[in-house]
């Protein structure tokens, strides 16, 4: 009876620890995994801190602006008033980020609304005030965006 007891308590040990082995390999898989609705973005990395590209803080938004820097990137900067610049132009391949400098959350989601499948790459998670996230633009052609928390903020991204 003893000999039996024993081997149950490392049997219910040992089971223990396996389930806490799994748990623990999964959730460290399932925090790097892509969601669902990002799962189309070719290269997405949260970033937090000062943004990376200031010269289109004090743009017109109804103009497009033009990425022609040597690092081939640009910054959308989404306000309380909306996306700035609204309109952008980026040559393929160049890296765009998207900083959340609002009071609230935003998703950067490419249109066709609610489905985003008209340039997937470009579908972000959430970002909380104050996070970033980029995407390339390996599409060229003329691709609307949108706030999927609230649509009424738009703009459109022209990879040449």
């Amino acid at each position: 009876m003893e000999r039996n007891k024993s081997k149950l308590i490392i049997g219910v040990v040992l089971v223990i620890a396996g389930v806490g082995i799994l748990f623990w390999v999964l959730a460290g898989k399932s925090a790097n995994a892509p969601s669902e609705e990002s799962s189309g973005v070719d290269q997405a990395q949260i970033t937090t801190g000062a943004d990376r590209n200031s010269d289109n803080q004090n743009v017109n938004p109804d103009e497009p602006v033009s990425s022609d820097q040597g690092d081939q990137s640009a910054t959308i900067i989404f306000t309380d008033k909306g996306f700035e610049p609204s309109k952008l132009s980026v040559k393929v391949g160049a890296t765009v980020t998207i900083k959340n400098s609002s009071s609230k959350d935003v998703q950067f989601s490419s249109d066709d609304r609610p489905t985003h499948k008209l340039n997937s790459g470009m579908n972000l998670r959430v970002l909380a005030p104050g996070e970033s996230a980029m995407f390339i633009a390996n599409q060229a052609g003329d691709w609307g965006f949108h706030d999927h928390i609230d649509d009424s903020f738009t703009g459109t991204i022209t990879v040449m």
